[in-house]
């Protein structure tokens, strides 16, 4: 069983330690990749893609060049391309100091480097701590120390093939960034953008900076918890899609080098660009303003290329626009959506659906549609945060199977844009920006990467301590906000299907987590459904599934130190579990499963063979926070 099981001082001393085996042969095969003109496919140096020479002048800059005179100036921002190896293979991590480790605790810290380890046995957990993020503090400093030592080599090695000596019309220099701001020449642009091996990217200078701290201030998406300069969204990927496989305008996207594959090829040349992606690529810039963001028109697959970068996926439209309006049936959609999470292990965001209206007590047009009905998806809904209701238009009406959707909401009413994409209101701004947080949250523990299960019940774990009051409507049950919190323990288990064999008609341990006492906590438990097995269409007529076309169903309880339950959670329908406590006492808190339902397809392969059976393989989430914050 792996198991992670973090302390907040814990968490974010490792920083982003997912770390990388074979880091030479990764760097081997990268380089080779290059010398063939290859663009690299491996996870760490996506980056790659931004070599080609076509791709260095920004589309906006080029319509600017386009109306110029070879000698006319203006002012542009160039990136070199400084990514260092220590970058693309640790991440700025404590990977080798803390090598392999699969638990961590107050009790224990593991890691394989002999030398470390005689030293550690020896000291308190705090002293451990502070050791290891002495040498984070450390590894960070000289990765540093070399970007800025690439930058100036790479700007030296420019210049002298341009035959330049200096920069006549230099405005700043950012070394560590690798970003030059300065006046040139149309004519000096274009002998700038030949030499992509240095260049990532030549921008304007107007549209380099997002501005996303007015970006944050217009959405109102409170970050008063939140560090997110520092965790937001680091080497986590996220994948667009949207209705008539549009995609967004990268100069509305900044910053550029953080935009990979968009539009299926280098740029969004190859697809139409449209208002509606560019504030939903937005709104996953603004909640996560250093992941990777991709477009595509795959829908329930990733694009090979990118498969193993990718971590979420967020789908801002509904099946709505099929002419479903009065149906909360389970559809195909659905099914899809569900099998996408479970075989690809991404976790999907959805947006509920803008049907609803305000007039009291009437439920016309408020059903949430698919792909947002899926059990694996995370549905958000819309709410204005001037007032903490939840806004008029979003759906909310829980589909057929019986799941409770959505289950969080986030700012959707009446949002300003950066930039020249206007005002907007809807659930389409609200599940990116939700989804961004997402990705932030996996920069901050990035073992949460490919554990969608584990990823949902930290969001579920994370939202606001009440629940956002309905805005009239009797039959809304107020559901609760996204919110950033970084306290609290992450745990995660992926094992065969006989792994909760013993949690059936009985009471399971999962696991045991020290908590202080006198504090709000909640808990949250998620597992993966996966449609194809359970629905008895696989291989046969013999089984018919469940009419929630939910396979596994879990009962969750709480115990504290002196054998009380404090959390009792048995909801039906739905792949999930949370619940709030008080910890009257300090000490060891355990949490519990029971299996209830075990769904499964049965299915004959051959006339002449027995019965086989098919059941889920078991994908858990749990998290752990501290709620006093909110």
């Amino acid at each position: 069983m792996k198991k992670v099981c973090l302390s907040l001082v814990m968490v974010l001393s490792m920083g982003v330690c997912d770390g990388l085996s074979g880091a030479g042969e990764v760097i081997a095969k990268l380089t080779d990749n290059l010398k063939k003109g290859g663009s690299a496919q491996h996870k760490d140096v996506s980056f790659a893609i931004h070599k080609e020479t076509k791709s260095v002048i920004d589309r906006r800059l080029q319509e600017q060049l386009d109306k110029l005179k070879n000698n006319d100036e203006i002012k542009v921002q160039i990136y070199l391309d400084t990514v260092i190896e220590q970058d693309i293979i640790s991440k700025m991590t404590v990977e080798a100091f803390l090598n392999s480790a699969n638990e961590v605790s107050e009790k224990k810290v593991v890691t394989s480097d002999s030398i470390l380890k005689s030293v550690i046995d020896r000291l308190s957990f705090e002293d451990k701590i502070a050791m290891i993020e002495e040498k984070r503090v450390e590894q960070v400093e000289k990765n540093r120390q070399k970007r800025v030592e690439k930058s100036n080599k790479m700007l030296d090695q420019l210049l002298k093939k341009l035959e330049k000596k200096s920069l006549d019309r230099l405005i700043s220099f950012d070394e560590d960034a690798g970003i030059l701001k300065v006046i040139l020449r149309k004519n000096e642009i274009l002998k700038f953008a030949k030499h992509s091996e240095y260049i990532l990217a030549i921008t304007p200078t107007e549209t380099v900076n997002p501005n996303l701290d007015s970006a944050f201030d217009e959405i109102r998406l409170n970050t008063t918890w939140w560090p997110v300069r520092n965790f937001g969204g680091q080497g986590v990927g996220i994948y667009m899609n949207e209705w008539g496989n549009a995609c967004f305008e990268q100069s509305n996207v900044t910053p550029i080098e953080d935009l990979i594959g968009l539009g299926g090829g280098a740029y969004t040349e190859d697809r139409e660009r449209a208002l509606h992606a560019d504030q939903v690529a937005q709104s996953l810039r603004t909640a996560s303003p250093q992941s990777h963001i991709y477009c595509s028109d795959e829908r329930y697959s990733l694009p090979s290329n990118w498969k193993d970068d990718i971590h979420i996926v967020n789908y801002s439209w509904n099946s709505w626009t099929e002419g479903n309006e009065n149906s909360t049936a389970w559809d195909h959609i659905s099914a899809s959506a569900d099998n996408h999470s479970y075989n690809d292990n991404v976790q999907l965001f959805a947006s509920a659906g803008n049907g609803c209206n305000d007039i009291a007590n009437s439920t016309e047009g408020c059903q949430v549609g698919s792909p947002g009905k899926s059990h694996n998806t995370l549905t958000v809904g819309a709410y204005n945060d001037r007032t903490d209701r939840i806004a008029s238009f979003s759906d909310w009406i829980n589909p057929a199977t019986g799941a409770t959707k959505p289950e969080i909401l986030a700012p959707g009413d009446n949002l300003t844009f950066a930039g020249d994409l206007g005002s907007a209101s809807g659930t389409s701004f609200s599940s990116p920006l939700a989804a961004g947080m997402a990705a932030s949250n996996i920069s901050l523990m990035p073992l949460m990467k490919k554990h969608p299960a584990l990823i949902k019940a930290s969001m579920l774990a994370m939202a606001t301590k009440n629940n956002i009051a309905s805005n009239g409507d009797s039959q809304v049950n107020g559901v609760r906000a996204i919110q950033w919190n970084p306290d609290g323990w992450y745990s995660w288990w992926e094992h065969p299907n006989s792994f909760l064999n013993d949690a059936d008609g009985q009471w399971k341990l999962l696991g045991t987590y020290n908590l202080r006492s006198g504090e709000n906590v909640r808990v949250a438990l998620s597992w993966l459904n996966r449609q194809e097995v359970c629905d008895g269409r696989a291989g046969g007529d013999s089984y018919t599934g469940p009419a929630s076309h939910l396979c596994m169903e879990l009962a969750m309880k709480v115990v504290n130190p002196n054998g009380s339950t404090v959390v009792f959670q048995n909801s039906k329908n739905r792949n999930w579990e949370a619940g709030n406590f008080y910890t009257s006492v300090a000490g060891d808190y355990e949490v519990y499963v029971w299996r209830n339902r075990n769904s499964y397809e049965w299915t004959k392969k051959y006339f002449w063979s027995s019965k086989k059976y098919y059941y889920n393989d078991v994908k858990l989430g749990l998290r752990i926070t501290y709620i006093d914050n909110q």
